[in-house]
């Protein structure tokens, strides 16, 4: 992408990107400001496995297997019913488990025990409880497992006992008896040393099932939590900001991929592949404010800088007639028609302006004629064959070497009468009166009029309303008028904003592989002679004098609907 249109999107989007970021940021913050506050109770537990190798014939666990199989047990339902139990919360195993988390650290035996809740005592209660149960509960396990797997010699310590406490008894009989004792003696030496053997064998035993056997043990105890760990306020905030920049970013994107309205010169030519002849801002001509009549002097630029556009198209062919059209009604190429006349009537250029819209005429109210005679009754008269009368005093307009010709009596079937091969005489009629022939005409998506005309016509100009015209409309009307064999001169952005006014007129052009023609070969137009408009001329057209006519309340009301 081009700094250029780095430049476009920035000027484009920034305003409301940065909206979005910062009500994503006050809506956080707000979110943070009104959360519960949640204490953190955390506790270390001790886990230690045994050896590798051992008498069981299971091979036992290693230290990180052990720290993961007691955080995963801790936070079981059967451990966590159990303290539910014994505190008597009024949770289930579900909402517990989702205040508990376990979390063996790495390399070491040890695993972190955090327990969350509104209220720190509890936090505490609920991590120190949990803990310690979980202690006496491997503890007891462990005691369990080395009586089992030890019974039998547990057994035989205690038939020992059981033999040396008879035996005793006997020795006491015999010696009271006055009897010899020396036998006894001997079998209770022997049993007592039986005992002791069996008893060291346990001993040995005990020893060496606990050093394969997992213990656990609480090495540091929860206490009660000072700070809440959440809500962060300016965590939050900051992880809100950032959340509303990628949704403002991601709505810009998809409009920017999604959008194919028209707003710059940039667009015309990425989305038709035809030239911009010139963007004409939006403007109120009633409105006498210093910004409407800035406006005013933009639009006069514009149509200037259209008809300049068009001087230089005429350098390889004459464009002797030139159709205004748009894709549909309201985009102003009544209003750029009446200019572009006005304009090029600037340049001693004898210029007639025929009103080809035989739908919803519009030229009669802009200059306050009647409709009627017009092009309808020229096409209808038998003996010409639609070749028009010549161009008299009647059809002379408020500024010299401007013609017009309204459309004259609406006929009842105008698409056939414009259809007919009488236009191209009428047409042809008259450019030889005239040096340029500027038509008026229906939008396209309408009528197939404008269609009919452009067959017989030098060029088409299509009027776009900027930013609300889709790109796919006008592609539509461009592909028509190139299947009746006629050219597209190019389009003319009405009705635009400040921002596409800005990017036409500081756009920095690429260097081109074509051969470029130097402006300054082009010799400038001599300056038109003074005008003073007649009593009826509308202010919707510039003069040639660069100023906007005044308009006669008392001969003219032109309805803005009607101006398409």
């Amino acid at each position: 992408m081009q700094p250029q249109q780095l430049r476009k999107l920035a000027r484009r989007w920034a305003i409301p990107v940065v909206l979005i970021t910062v009500v994503a940021g006050i809506v956080g913050f707000a979110v943070a400001r009104h959360a519960t506050p949640i204490y953190q109770a955390d506790a270390t537990v001790l886990v230690t496995a045994g050896p590798q190798s051992g008498n069981n014939s299971a091979a036992p666990l290693t230290p990180d297997e052990a720290t993961a199989t007691a955080a995963a047990l801790m936070t079981e339902p059967p451990m966590l019913q159990q303290v539910i139990n014994q505190l008597h919360l009024g949770v289930t195993t579900e909402q517990l488990a989702k205040q508990v988390t376990a979390t063996p650290e790495t390399s070491t035996e040890l695993v972190d025990v955090a327990v969350q809740e509104p209220s720190p005592h509890q936090a505490e209660r609920i991590d120190n409880t949990l803990t310690s149960d979980y202690a006496t509960k491997v503890k007891n396990q462990n005691q369990n497992q080395i009586s089992q797997e030890g019974a039998a010699l547990l057994l035989g310590i205690t038939n020992a006992r059981s033999t040396l406490t008879t035996e005793v008894a006997q020795f006491g009989n015999v010696n009271r008896r006055g009897a010899d004792t020396s036998g006894i003696t001997a079998e209770i030496q022997a049993t007592s040393n039986l005992l002791s053997q069996l008893t060291a064998n346990y001993s040995a035993f005990q020893a060496n099932q606990a050093q394969n056997l997992v213990t656990v043990s609480v090495q540091a105890p929860a206490l009660i939590p000072v700070t809440p760990v959440s809500p962060k306020v300016l965590l939050d905030v900051l992880l809100a900001l950032f959340a509303g920049l990628l949704v403002g970013l991601g709505v810009a994107a998809a409009f920017e991929y999604f959008d194919q309205g028209l707003h710059t010169e940039q667009d015309v030519r990425e989305l038709l592949g035809v030239t911009c002849l010139a963007i004409v801002p939006r403007f109120d001509p009633d409105k006498r404010s210093a910004a409407s009549k800035r406006r005013e002097r933009s639009a006069n630029e514009a149509y200037s800088r259209l008809r300049t556009n068009l001087l230089f198209a005429e350098l390889d062919r004459p464009l002797r007639s030139i159709v205004i059209t748009s894709s549909r009604a309201g985009e102003g190429k009544t209003r750029t028609a009446t200019n572009l006349a006005i304009a090029l009537a600037a340049t001693e250029k004898s210029v007639v302006l025929l009103d080809a819209d035989m739908h919803r005429p519009a030229q009669h109210r802009v200059f306050g004629r009647p409709m009627a005679p017009g092009m309808s009754d020229m096409l209808v008269a038998p003996t010409t064959r639609g070749a028009p009368p010549l161009l008299d005093k009647s059809f002379a307009t408020p500024y010299r070497r401007l013609s017009l010709v309204t459309s004259g009596v609406q006929p009842p079937n105008p698409s056939e009468l414009l259809a007919s091969p009488r236009i191209e005489a009428l047409v042809r009629g008259l450019e030889f009166q005239r040096d340029v022939v500027v038509i008026d005409t229906p939008p396209v998506q309408a009528v197939t009029d404008a269609l009919s005309i452009s067959a017989h016509a030098s060029g088409v100009i299509i009027v776009v309303e900027s930013g609300k015209t889709n790109a796919d409309q006008v592609r539509a009307v461009i592909e028509s008028v190139h299947k009746v064999g006629a050219k597209v001169l190019g389009v003319v952005l009405n009705k635009a904003t400040q921002r596409s006014m800005h990017s036409y007129y500081y756009y920095e052009y690429e260097p081109s592989s074509q051969k470029s023609v130097d402006p300054a070969s082009v010799p400038p137009p001599p300056p038109p002679p003074a005008m003073t408009p007649e009593r009826g001329a509308v202010g919707l057209a510039v003069n040639g004098e660069g100023q906007w006519p005044a308009k006669s309340e008392k001969d003219l009301s032109i309805e803005r609907s009607e101006i398409q």
